[in-house]
């Protein structure tokens, strides 16, 4: 495979950063009281807007009934809000809260303070790897579709 080393190397980089802001998201979640479901969650709506309870299923790679859980936790706190679609009575539209969309950027400020402190990466290398990382995403099935 060409570059098989060198793409070995990116790949295994990419997984320990991965893998430390992840971290860093659980203990960001954690510290408002959230699990990391509950916060994986409480993200995806406050970035794509309301969404049927089954595609963010879906999109968190989960059976329908653990979403139903992680919503009713998320609905008695007050972050989302759960709503019968326009259109389909039968569907479960949700919705994010101003409370939740509060949380939800507070715990994103977090982990991207925590990425920076480590990163160090000036303006010009921060815009390249952007650029890199749209390329790699662009051939990648992932949330922002």
């Amino acid at each position: 495979m060409p570059g098989g080393d060198v793409t070995a190397e990116v790949v295994e980089h990419l997984f320990t950063v991965v893998e430390q802001l992840r971290d860093w998201f659980d203990r960001a979640a954690a510290a408002e009281d959230l699990s990391a479901g509950q916060a994986k969650a409480l993200r995806h709506l406050s970035v794509t807007g309301p969404v049927a309870m089954r595609d963010l299923a879906s999109r968190m790679h989960c059976d329908a009934s653990n979403i139903t859980g992680i919503v009713d936790r998320l609905e008695q706190r007050g972050l989302v809000v759960r709503r019968v679609a326009d259109g389909d009575r039968r569907v479960k539209s949700l919705s994010v809260t101003a409370a939740g969309q509060r949380v939800a950027e507070q715990l994103w400020r977090e982990v991207c303070e925590q990425a920076a402190a480590v990163l160090e990466m000036s303006d010009e290398e921060s815009s390249a790897f952007i650029v890199l990382l749209r390329r790699a995403g662009t051939k990648c099935t992932g949330w922002r579709e």
